[in-house]
């Protein structure tokens, strides 16, 4: 996918919540699942679904800033650091990223493959104590609740 990987993401998430817990500045934080991939790589072959993913991981290249951190944590789940961000700002990032991905088209045997993702999101506030931990529950949690809503949304 050309994004960084969990490792990657564990050390730079670490170093995020220290340096912007100095400077009293909040984190927020993304985390993402393609909506029913599996049945995209039982359907399409995992070519096709190896092509979602790095059509995903671009669009999320393309769409956050260049401080910001992308990665893809495994299989179909992403993540993404946004720096300065507080839970409602996230939320207005991760609603824009859902969009985007629902917009893309994957050519696919004359057709074209439609993609959706649930999103969990949270957020360090400024001056909090946290842990990268405590952080990733609560995103993650935040993940499950979106998709037990019915997956294409976001929860917080």
């Amino acid at each position: 996918t050309g994004l960084h990987n969990r490792r990657y993401f564990d050390d730079a998430l670490q170093e995020y919540l220290a340096a912007f817990a100095r400077i009293e500045k909040p984190i927020g934080m993304i985390l993402l699942d393609l909506d029913h991939f599996k049945s995209v790589n039982d359907t399409y072959g995992h070519n096709i679904g190896d092509e979602v993913l790095r059509e995903v991981a671009l669009c999320l290249k393309d769409f956050t800033r260049y401080h910001d951190v992308v990665a893809r944590l495994g299989g179909e789940e992403f993540a993404v650091i946004l720096s300065g961000y507080r839970t409602a700002a996230a939320q207005e990032v991760a609603e824009a990223l859902r969009r985007q991905v629902a917009d893309l088209r994957v050519p696919v045997s004359g057709t074209q493959l439609k993609v959706t993702i649930s999103i969990g999101v949270a957020s360090r506030q400024s001056g909090a104590a946290s842990d990268c931990s405590r952080l990733c529950e609560q995103a993650d949690q935040a993940l499950y609740r979106a998709k037990d809503n019915g997956r294409d949304n976001i929860s917080a």
